[in-house]
């Protein structure tokens, strides 16, 4: 269900050697170590999201190492924007956005810096870990 909400949503199709593996969370690896146990306190790849009331939540590694691919639901902050982005939990874009409300990833300087939630078509929430943001 991951696959096809990732595909719907952001456009973001995964390659063949991406095993899918959702338990709660959902997490992604090569199909080349879908066969290594699990050791009791190591997860096999990346968690790439979870289940949130129907709706997948993005992680923000995921979208770090995915988002590239993202063609639909992007946002793309500005330098005057990203300093209120990564200090505040809600902004509001000022200028026209191509996308829907819901889940988006956020990009700054061309690249995929994480989740973002938008709400209202301008208000963006911050889903980014406050340990992963940075200043500018």
């Amino acid at each position: 269900m991951f696959k096809k909400y990732i595909e719907k949503r952001f456009g973001i199709t995964l390659p063949e050697y991406v095993e899918i593996e959702e338990r709660g969370r959902v997490r992604l690896f090569s199909k080349s170590v879908k066969e290594i146990e699990r050791v009791e306190i190591m997860n096999k790849g990346i968690n790439a999201g979870r289940n949130n009331k129907g709706m997948y939540k993005p992680s923000t590694d995921f979208l770090q190492v995915f988002g590239f691919m993202a063609t639909r639901n992007i946002v793309f902050l500005k330098k005057e924007e990203i300093g209120e982005f990564m200090k505040k939990r809600t902004i509001k874009i000022e200028n026209e956005l191509n996308a829907d409300n819901g889940y988006v990833v956020i990009f700054y300087r061309g690249k995929a810096i994480g989740c973002g939630l938008l709400k209202e078509g301008n208000i963006l929430e911050n889903n980014i870990p406050k340990y992963r943001r940075f200043e500018e």
